[in-house]
């Protein structure tokens, strides 16, 4: 297997040790802000999030799996994301955002913690569009740091938040922007000006409309908003305070369980999609990432 391949074990163990990084970063945001905020404030930002990140992971589910799987059409299906994701994204903010607002009010959220989180969704969906350009170029390298730098770089920012401006969860939401702003830059940098001559031109549905991408959706859906959906449920019949508690305890301990299960759906998924990768390198490199991840958990 070829060096810039990121299915080979060199890749594929950077890939999960810095998995591994970004739940550590994760895990001292928790601990930080576990002293900060009371279990309430805590349980009422875990509510906000769930809801946030289901609407975010409707919109962009399957994108990368059917992104990185076309070949001869990449410009082609990427201009169509692109549009698919401009017009969910008007879509949420001219009806769902204000429907959420109303439902939440603004006693327990305040203007600028709405604001840092949904000005964050638009960068975030398309700095994730255009990541997958530069995976499909085989510039696996950064495709394996930025997120960690990236995630640092935010738990700095809602740090700094908290001691220069205000000691409540608005810190996280603040993190949330500030981690989109940096990716959506990183990704033109990188990308250099294929954002701009890819903007949408048209929208040809037909080229998402398939049996395998659906599947690809809906199962790309289904694994990533089950770490979301029982919040949001638990929301519902738990007081925010015990909803802040449970939420820590499930941080601590779903740490190992995410990192291979996130090492596994991206790169193992991503390895079936491709279409130029043989039959027993896919299922040796599926055991070998399930190997990498049982041992970065331990």
């Amino acid at each position: 297997m070829k060096a810039d391949n990121i299915f080979n074990a060199t890749n594929s163990t950077i890939f999960v040790f810095v998995a591994l990084g970004r739940y550590i970063v994760n895990f001292a945001i928790l601990v930080i802000f576990a002293r900060i905020l009371s279990p309430s404030d805590y349980g009422y930002w875990i509510k906000l999030l769930a809801i946030f990140s289901i609407v975010q992971l409707i919109i962009e589910a399957g994108q990368m799996n059917i992104l990185i799987s076309q070949t001869n059409n990449f410009d082609k299906v990427f201009s169509t994301l692109l549009t698919w994701n401009f017009t969910l994204i008007l879509f949420t903010y001219l009806l769902l955002i204000p429907i959420l607002i109303y439902f939440l009010g603004f006693e327990n959220y305040s203007k600028l913690t709405y604001l840092y989180i949904f000005l964050s969704l638009p960068f975030t969906l398309i700095a994730n569009l255009l990541f997958g350009k530069v995976q499909f170029e085989k510039k696996f390298f950064l495709i394996n740091i930025l997120p960690f730098c990236i995630m640092f770089l935010g738990a700095i920012a809602s740090i700094l938040y908290v001691y220069f401006v205000k000691s409540t969860f608005e810190a996280l939401a603040f993190k949330l922007f500030i981690e989109s702003l940096i990716s959506i830059l990183l990704a033109v940098f990188f990308t250099g000006n294929y954002f701009y001559s890819r903007l949408p031109k048209f929208f040809e549905i037909k080229l998402l409309i398939s049996k395998l991408n659906i599947f690809t959706y809906f199962g790309d859906l289904a694994i990533k908003v089950s770490n979301h959906i029982d919040k949001l449920f638990l929301s519902l019949i738990l007081s925010p305070a015990l909803l802040g508690f449970y939420s820590r305890a499930y941080a601590i301990g779903i740490i190992g369980v995410s990192v291979g299960g996130y090492s596994l759906t991206t790169l193992g998924i991503q390895s079936g999609a491709s279409k130029n990768k043989k039959y027993k390198e896919t299922n040796f490199m599926s055991l070998y990432l399930a190997l990498i991840s049982i041992v970065s958990f331990h």
